[in-house]
């Protein structure tokens, strides 16, 4: 069955009629990978551009703080976020290591109790902080670590919607 154009149904493929069917066939696949190819490059070129990255990296990464740290730097030991640990090393290394990251299998059980201990303010979270030199500390803003360094009288120096830098008060 074709239609007036030269075009025919045959075996579940459209084809030439007049061409035996090859060359209509590469022919399609060739506009078909155009359309695909002009879609990818207009999606690379509109949706893609820095600022668009920028803006989602400074809405889940703690962008600004990790700014603040290297404008004022700060002394001290840094603690931080698991979730912020690779951002952080990314951006601040080798000046400021981070306490943890997201590489769990290099750090054993005790190290990431110890941890959780600091990151939901459990008792004891103190004695863990002075025992590693900790003067600096990066977490999400509206943190409960956040909220007990506050009580506790650490300083909160930078705050954004996404991190807060909290940093020790005096020895």
């Amino acid at each position: 069955m074709s239609d007036a154009g030269g075009w025919r149904l045959a075996a579940g493929s459209w084809r030439l009629a007049a061409g035996g069917g090859q060359e209509g066939s590469v022919a399609l696949n060739w506009a078909l990978l155009a359309v695909i190819a002009l879609a990818a490059l207009l999606k690379a070129l509109l949706f893609l551009q820095p600022s668009v990255n920028e803006a989602e990296t400074a809405r889940s990464a703690p962008v600004g703080a990790a700014e603040y740290v290297r404008r004022e730097r700060p002394p001290g030991k840094l603690f931080n976020s698991y979730n912020f640990g690779a951002y952080l090393t990314w951006a601040l290394y080798p000046d400021y290591p981070v306490y943890v990251d997201g590489r769990t299998d290099l750090y054993d059980d005790a190290f990431l109790r110890e941890y959780l201990t600091v990151s939901f303010a459990r008792p004891g979270y103190q004695a863990v902080l002075d025992r590693y030199g900790v003067n600096l500390v990066i977490v999400e803003a509206n943190s409960l670590l956040g909220d007990a360094l506050s009580r506790d009288g650490w300083l909160a120096v930078y705050s954004d919607p996404t991190a807060a830098v909290y940093q020790r008060v005096g020895p």
